[in-house]
């Protein structure tokens, strides 16, 4: 409560006094100019930090107009460019703002360890340099984003446990990540697979621990055996996915004869692993993804998935952020759930004499 009571109250004018120095030199500190003695610049900062001061941009750019810029922080501990479908789903975000009128200024942030990130992202709100922000990839509960929600910050959150009561500046987009996940086994069981291995995801994420409840929930209402050595965690990520499969394959001589995986980029790398042990998709072990990945259409062989309309999920979550900033909110929208549907490809078989 102090802190944001400080972040409220206290200006350039008490940070100078409180540091000792003039107000002219507490503004070239926090602009970066040189030539200040790192004594007198470690001071300020100090209290800058004490008193969790952030200039106000909108005074002093933009004379009391609303920014017209949205933030969008991707949580990402790889390389993401490497990965198309987060490109995707940058790249829309980036779109669907500029359809509202909106420009839109991207960081990454690698992990809770990312300080310098996470600082120059509040700096962001507490500047008003942006009217909100669009999460992507943040682990289910992320205090730095229940923070920002709870200092009054309008923010949008892809792949997020909604709090038990809607809140007005928080919106929530999810897949029906445990309906879908439920609906992989189901596909499978239908043609006829009993024996069936699964690669979970990040737990700690709400996408990962919802589609790992969601197996279980399918394996379960079809009677199917949950043996221990075939289900494996991975990342989200294909050389997560590739890992895991190696591990499976390596566990134990008797093997599943399909796969259902957390997701597509999963999938690929699984694939990846089984053609290496010798073992041919979908003659030898059938193999299924989530998400609707651009390049499933082109994996060899092309891969069955249940598939996610990521563009219209990005267009409603915005759509109602920029609601809550212009007073046009609707509270239905702050909780949102999109469905997926199934693109039936070549990497599945139907178990002869099922």
């Amino acid at each position: 409560m102090a802190d944001r009571a400080h972040r409220r109250k206290i200006n350039s004018v008490e940070i100078a006094r409180l540091a000792g120095v003039a107000r002219s030199t507490v503004s070239k500190v926090l602009n970066g100019y040189p030539h200040i003695a790192v004594a007198t610049r470690d001071r300020i900062l100090r209290v800058v930090r004490a008193y969790g001061y952030y200039p106000d941009y909108s005074a002093q750019v933009l004379a009391g107009k609303r920014t017209d810029t949205l933030g969008l922080f991707f949580f990402c501990a790889g390389h993401f460019s490497e990965d198309v479908l987060a490109d995707f789903m940058i790249s829309s975000v980036i779109e669907n703002a500029a359809a509202f009128g909106y420009h839109t200024l991207a960081y990454v942030v690698r992990g809770p360890e990312d300080g310098a990130t996470r600082g120059s992202l509040k700096g962001a709100f507490y500047e008003r340099r942006i009217a909100a922000g669009i999460f992507i990839g943040a682990r289910n509960r992320e205090p730095l984003i229940d923070q920002l929600v709870a200092d009054g910050h309008v923010v949008g959150v892809f792949d997020q446990r909604p709090q038990r009561r809607p809140e007005p500046n928080r919106v929530v987009a999810n897949f029906d990540d445990m309906g879908t996940s439920r609906a992989v086994i189901d596909y499978l069981a239908s043609l006829g697979h009993r024996q069936i291995g699964i690669i979970h995801g990040d737990r700690a994420r709400n996408a990962g621990m919802m589609k790992y409840r969601g197996f279980l929930a399918g394996m379960q209402a079809n009677g199917l055996p949950i043996h221990e050595k075939w289900m494996k965690g991975g990342d989200f990520q294909s050389e997560g996915g590739y890992r895991a499969m190696r591990a499976l394959l390596e566990a134990d001589k008797r093997l599943p004869t399909a796969i259902a995986t957390v997701n597509d980029n999963t999938a690929f790398g699984a694939m990846r692993a089984i053609a290496e042990f010798g073992l041919r998709i979908p003659e030898d072990i059938s193999i299924i993804g989530i998400d609707g990945h651009p390049f499933c259409q082109f994996s060899r062989p092309s891969l069955t998935t249940f598939e996610y309309d990521f563009h219209a999920t990005m267009r409603g979550l915005i759509s109602a952020v920029i609601g809550i900033v212009t007073g046009k909110a609707q509270k239905e929208a702050l909780r949102q759930v999109y469905s997926a549907h199934l693109v039936e490809r070549q990497s599945c078989s139907r178990i002869t004499g099922a």
